[in-house]
């Protein structure tokens, strides 16, 4: 389950909050003008060519350390995980709308 947490969290979770965040007002609250709102910020991301991904995205792991004065240990040490895991825990992105502000998405495990 944590393993696919980054996929399912940034696509689903994150960019549903992006739009709720950065729509419109609607006129009226009905599903259809939400939607349409919706769509509109959707279309207004921009996608990142492979090249310029390192200079728009931070993508990591988290590492061994103490929270509340407990130790915890590092995301490849958790039982199950392996030591080589390309899954990463933390991603932070942003991207500007239409309306050319910039909205910054943060997503984390165990970030304290």
């Amino acid at each position: 389950m944590v393993q696919q947490m980054g996929r399912l969290l940034f696509q689903n979770h994150m960019l549903q909050l992006l739009m709720m965040l950065a729509i419109e007002l609607p006129n009226r609250s009905s599903l259809e003008e939400v939607g349409n709102l919706k769509k509109k910020v959707m279309k207004s991301l921009k996608p990142l060519n492979k090249k310029d991904v390192s200079h728009h995205i931070v993508r990591g792991k988290y590492g061994a350390g103490e929270i509340d004065g407990e130790e915890v240990v590092g995301y490849t040490a958790e039982p199950g995980i392996a030591l080589d895991s390309p899954n990463d825990t933390f991603i932070k992105t942003y991207n500007r709308t239409y309306s050319q502000n910039p909205y910054f998405i943060h997503m984390s495990v165990m970030l304290v």
